[in-house]
């Protein structure tokens, strides 16, 4: 009897395991420090085109530094047109040129949503979005650890026509 509630109990935690990953994931980038989860996901924003990955090359080796630049510029973008900021996470090495912001109130972000996309941000046109799993799943497609995977498979298959 008691080896099949161990079995059982494995079967359940397996099944559990990947929605108990998305909310951790989830919960990780909503920053919900404090406040109960009512609405909060409103407060939290994804703004694409922040950056080019031209700049970040023109930026020599001082990448860390232009990405702190490039997130204290969006914060105090997003303050002068939307509303007080409560943080910023930039998503380092990504073509998308992602940053996540989460206002203090969800007002905020929803004037953000609606306006930052027809403002110019350093030559650029913002996207800009609330935060939800399929934005996020979508920036991490696109990060450089799969575009390099690729170029080296690529890579691979033009070593391969040299040799053939």
């Amino acid at each position: 009897s008691s080896s099949s509630s161990s079995e059982r109990r494995q079967r359940t935690s397996v099944k559990h395991t990947p929605s108990i990953q998305q909310r951790a994931q989830l919960q990780a980038l909503s920053w919900n420090d404090t406040e109960s989860n009512d609405a909060s996901g409103l407060k939290a924003i994804v703004i694409l085109h922040c950056y080019t990955m031209k700049e970040v090359g023109n930026s020599g080796s001082d990448e860390d530094g232009f990405y702190q630049e490039i997130s204290k510029k969006i914060e105090n973008f997003c303050e002068e047109n939307a509303g007080p900021v409560h943080r910023v996470k930039i998503f380092p090495k990504n073509p998308l040129g992602p940053i996540l912001v989460r206002f203090k109130t969800s007002g905020a972000a929803q004037v953000a949503v609606e306006v930052l996309p027809s403002l110019q941000f350093s030559t650029k046109k913002l996207q800009v979005q609330y935060l939800d799993r399929n934005i996020v799943q979508y920036i991490n497609q696109h990060s450089l650890e799969e575009t390099e995977e690729q170029r080296l498979e690529h890579f691979g298959d033009w070593i391969d026509t040299l040799n053939g």
